[in-house]
């Protein structure tokens, strides 16, 4: 069952909007979900650990997701900014997987703006989905997890000139 503090930090009952946005750090059955995991597995090949990524935000969290950012326009200011601050925890801990399983510099910020973008992806590429619905899930997300790796590519060969 999920649960859902009765008070936010700020000392009010929970609004629906605290509950929409508590869902999506969690999987159906409880469990916190960290796709991001999936990046630091030397195991496997960055497309994979991309593919595993989106996977994991696309099938698991998306109604959720769906739910929670259809609620931002009607969001108290408290609830705005502490789904802000969730975004922007979630932005700096994919830059700091990717720094670490690139050996990259912590001062690039170039991962910060890609963490950004794989963020975006993650969140709004299931909106998206009513436009190619007639398309197999198998051909979608690794054709975005290529994308996605390709610009972490371009990185790398930037960095190395």
């Amino acid at each position: 069952m999920l649960k859902v503090p009765a008070r936010t930090a700020f000392g009010t009952k929970a609004p629906f909007n605290v509950v929409s946005t508590s869902l999506l750090t969690q999987h159906p059955r409880g469990q916190c979900a960290n796709p991001i995991g999936y990046l630091l597995d030397e195991s496997i090949t960055r497309e994979e650990a991309m593919v595993h990524f989106l996977r994991q935000s696309w099938q698991v969290k998306r109604k959720s997701t769906l739910l929670a950012y259809r609620c931002v326009p009607q969001l108290l200011p408290e609830d705005h900014r502490a789904m802000r601050i969730r975004e922007m925890a979630l932005i700096k801990d994919l830059s700091d997987h990717l720094h670490q399983r690139l050996r990259l510099k912590d001062e690039d910020q170039r991962l910060d703006i890609v963490a950004n973008l794989l963020v975006f992806l993650s969140i709004f590429g299931p909106m998206r989905d009513w436009l190619h619905c007639d398309m197999p899930e198998d051909v979608i997300v690794p054709t975005v997890a290529a994308g996605a790796c390709a610009m972490i590519r371009d990185l790398m060969i930037q960095t190395e000139t």
